[in-house]
């Protein structure tokens, strides 16, 4: 028992969440580069399914986002790191087809 942290949330579901949604927009993304026509696009399909994402997790997670009257410095931290984690895997992603069609 290293840490004993409780969170209002559970931090197991906000993980899921993030990585089933990265793991789908990464597919996505990927289906929707092999169109010549839309590959132009890419970088604002990937903008608007980030925002769909972020839409999403504050619906899913809306009780312990804005129920809770104040959050620790551990729960911010905690929501924030798995946001970044796969966001940066999303971000690198992108590049990556970006590149591969130049």
């Amino acid at each position: 028992q290293f840490l004993d942290l409780k969170f209002s949330f559970s931090i197991d579901k906000v993980y899921f969440f993030h990585a089933f949604f990265s793991a789908l927009i990464c597919v996505n993304l990927r289906v929707v580069s092999n169109f010549e026509r839309l590959f132009p696009q890419l970088g604002f399909i990937y903008l608007s399914t980030l925002v769909l994402k972020l839409v999403l997790f504050v619906v899913f997670f809306y009780d312990p986002l804005f129920v809770v009257d104040s959050f620790s410095i551990a729960e911010k931290v905690a929501l924030f790191i798995p946001l970044f984690v796969f966001l940066l895997i999303e971000a690198v992603f992108v590049l990556k087809i970006l590149n591969q069609k130049e």
